[in-house]
């Protein structure tokens, strides 16, 4: 493998790319193909300069070995862009259409509460986003008292830090329906970047916790998720492969409540088996519904 010398990063060569993607896709199942090997080299480089490694061979034997310097590499190469109501017509689709029958629905079985799941969730500004569609449906419904409960996952530790504290600064408010922003969250005195915080209320209706999404249905692998009124993984399939995506989105699938729905990002499940599952069209959006 290429070594440096002089502080500069080394070219990540063809041999290399392919020995360092097996091993990343192996443990996450993220894909990292030619289009992402300049991403890659960087992210490599950021820790072996840390750790005063000139040579990508000698940062792999360190990799492959320790559990903590993986966790460190994990956290430079998972996707941890986000944003709140990212996919607005799917937001709108939960709190004008999904949530009213998804809530006579669980009425009829004596149920006051709806769960969803932000699988991939980042810096939780997708988990807080669902949170405010569905207390929003809720509210249009007529089930004010009714509770909200919604889990966010990700791979990376420090991007659930930032969720679990819910402050995010102003730049980050950007898609954030102007409604909403003083509803379900206020600024933070005294902070010069402008910061705004989740309103307590909300923030106790989230929860947060560290998932592999790959390894979901193994024994012991993180936070545990269970059956969901709605489950949101948008623009994360896009990174694994095909037979992953599949096997992903099977899991996803079998932790939805019969009449659940699954709100994937445009474009990330075709051409694969949903069997159970129907799809669901909206303005602009699509989910798929469980089957009864």
């Amino acid at each position: 493998m290429a070594d440096s010398a002089n502080g500069h990063r080394p070219d990540l060569t063809a041999a290399e790319l392919a020995v360092w993607s097996e091993l990343i896709e192996r443990r996450s199942g993220l894909v990292f193909g030619e289009g992402r090997a300049r991403f890659l080299a960087w992210c490599l480089w950021q820790r072996m300069r840390g750790l005063a490694l000139g040579r990508y061979a000698d940062y792999y034997r360190l990799v492959a070995r320790d559990p903590a310097e993986w966790d460190e590499l994990a956290e430079l190469v998972v996707n941890q862009e986000s944003g709140f109501f990212r996919h607005q017509p799917s937001f709108d689709a939960v709190a004008g259409r999904v949530v009213p029958e998804l809530a006579a629905a669980r009425a009829r079985e004596g149920i006051a509460m709806l769960a969803a799941w932000s699988a991939g969730c980042a810096d939780g500004r997708e988990a807080y986003s669902l949170a405010m569609a569905m207390r929003d449906g809720l509210d249009s419904c007529g089930r004010s008292d009714w509770q909200v409960r919604v889990c966010g996952s990700d791979l990376s530790e420090r991007a659930l830090a930032v969720a679990r504290r819910g402050r995010y600064p102003a730049s980050r408010l950007r898609t954030l329906p102007e409604a909403y922003r003083g509803r379900f969250l206020a600024p933070v005195a005294g902070d010069p970047r402008g910061s705004w915080e989740v309103a307590p209320g909300l923030r106790a209706a989230v929860t947060f916790g560290r998932l592999n999404l790959c390894r979901a249905g193994e024994p012991g692998n993180g936070y545990p998720v269970g059956l969901q009124d709605l489950v949101f993984c948008q623009n994360v399939l896009i990174y694994f492969r095909p037979e992953v995506r599949q096997r992903v989105v099977a899991d996803l699938a079998g932790r939805l409540r019969p009449g659940g729905y699954l709100f994937p990002a445009p474009g990330e499940v075709v051409g694969l088996a949903l069997p159970g599952l129907t799809l669901a069209r909206f303005d602009g959006a699509l989910a798929y519904r469980r089957d009864a």
